[in-house]
């Protein structure tokens, strides 16, 4: 593609786009049976003051005010980056946004679960319903399924399934109790490489809160706003891990980009308009567009 659009801007891709469901009834199709008694029945909430369809230790670290950013409720009701026709409105069409990489929000909850099957169904039903209902309404959207650790050769058959379906450009993995260099993930970082789906990760907010959660360095913060200063430290230790333990030699492909990421709808979002401005002539093309097309290649691009 070339370094510019065809209305003459320079192509933008942000690679943090969080989309959220508006209530658990949504995933309704994409369970079995037996699946839907087990969520439907009351032991995971609907929906939480901030939208999102999951329970964690969110009172650990009392947020001032909200997670998300208050212009980003859709007028039809529903939680922030839960409607994929305002989140066109309100976020891809101003910023002139050429691709909206979807990196899902609610199965960042699931680190917590411990059955490992129903991770795995609703990390399922999930990327099942934003390939239906999002990557339909618009080719701008591009998504990373996600998958966790809990049982990483389902992860991986549902990886080479849902791989080549359009849009689909990555794979989100989930840091958990393990480091991202454990040969835990071997059987998902094998199904993304066949797929030639790029391997995406993002802190999934229980880092500190659990027992069996990592910690950034020094220990559990006691305060929001210092844990939201340290949490860094944990993919960067996640990446550290990868280099060390030969993982990141080990995978035809793999190496560490730096990509735009909006973290659009959340209300520490880094508005296209004022950071790219910041960003040195230089390196602008590279951050803007030209690291994700190398890292996810030319289906980065629907259009």
């Amino acid at each position: 593609m070339n370094n510019v659009a065809e209305d003459g801007r320079t192509p933008i891709v942000d690679c943090d786009v969080h989309p959220l469901i508006k209530d658990i009834h949504a995933l309704a199709p994409y369970f079995t049976e037996a699946w839907r008694q087990y969520f439907f029945s009351g032991a995971l909430r609907s929906k939480s003051d901030n939208g999102f369809v999951y329970a964690r230790a969110r009172d650990r670290y009392p947020h001032p005010n909200t997670t998300f950013r208050r212009d980003a409720l859709p007028p039809q009701g529903g939680p922030a980056g839960s409607d994929p026709a305002f989140t066109v409105t309100n976020h891809i069409e101003p910023f002139g946004i050429t691709t909206a990489l979807l990196l899902p929000q609610e199965p960042y909850g699931v680190v917590r679960f411990g059955n490992s099957q129903a991770a795995a169904a609703f990390e399922r039903a999930n990327n099942e319903y934003l390939i239906d209902t999002w990557l339909s309404y618009d080719k701008r959207y591009a998504l990373a399924i996600t998958v966790s650790d809990h049982d990483p050769k389902s992860a991986a058959a549902d990886i080479r399934r849902l791989g080549s379906k359009p849009g689909v450009i990555g794979v989100q993995v989930l840091i958990n109790r393990n480091m991202l260099g454990s040969t835990v993930f071997d059987p998902i970082y094998d199904a993304a490489s066949e797929m030639e789906l790029a391997i995406v990760s993002h802190q999934s907010g229980s880092e500190g809160c659990y027992a069996y959660s990592q910690v950034p360095a020094g220990g559990t913060p006691r305060f929001y706003g210092e844990r939201h200063a340290v949490l860094p430290q944990i993919g960067a230790a996640n990446v550290t891990d990868m280099v060390m333990s030969g993982a990141m030699f080990g995978i035809p492909g793999l190496e560490k980009m730096l990509l735009f990421s909006s973290d659009y709808p959340h209300y520490d979002t880094d508005s296209p308009s004022i950071i790219l401005k910041k960003i040195p002539t230089l390196m602008k093309d590279s951050v803007c567009y030209q690291n994700a097309l190398e890292a996810f290649g030319p289906k980065v691009f629907r259009h």
